[in-house]
């Protein structure tokens, strides 16, 4: 109903009154608008239908975080946030090498962990050693 616009160098809350379902503005005197108060046991991010101590929550939250750090390595590290290449077959094919890098990087990874010293890893965005 109400949005800060921009107006003179100045940022203003101008009111929509159109867009209200009752076509009237409610509190005309709030900068922002009228106030909507959530009951807690209706706010699933405040508090989760899952207790954010259990086991589950927190495998859940690896999960989604090594998501976000796979697609963020694959936009940002890899540059294919840039869209490098306008056929989507194109993309794809690079969206597939690069997710087959990040998986030999981390099968590596594993292996060093491990204890095989013989195994070198090389990163991207890394030179191998001569």
């Amino acid at each position: 109903m109400k949005r800060p616009t921009r107006r003179g160098g100045r940022v203003q809350w101008v009111a929509y009154p159109e867009e209200c379902p009752r076509q009237v503005l409610c509190q005309p005197q709030t900068q922002m608008g009228p106030v909507v108060h959530v009951r807690t046991t209706d706010d699933p991010r405040l508090y989760p239908p899952i207790p954010r101590d259990s086991a589950t929550f927190k495998q859940l939250m690896a999960q989604r975080t090594g998501c976000e750090r796979s697609n963020s390595y694959k936009k940002v590290t890899s540059r294919l946030g840039e869209r490098p290449c306008r056929s989507a077959t194109q993309f794809l094919v690079r969206l597939h090498l690069v997710s087959l890098l990040e998986h030999a990087c981390a099968w590596l990874a594993e292996d060093r962990k491990r204890g095989d010293e013989e195994t070198h890893i090389v990163t991207p965005g890394q030179k191998a050693a001569a």
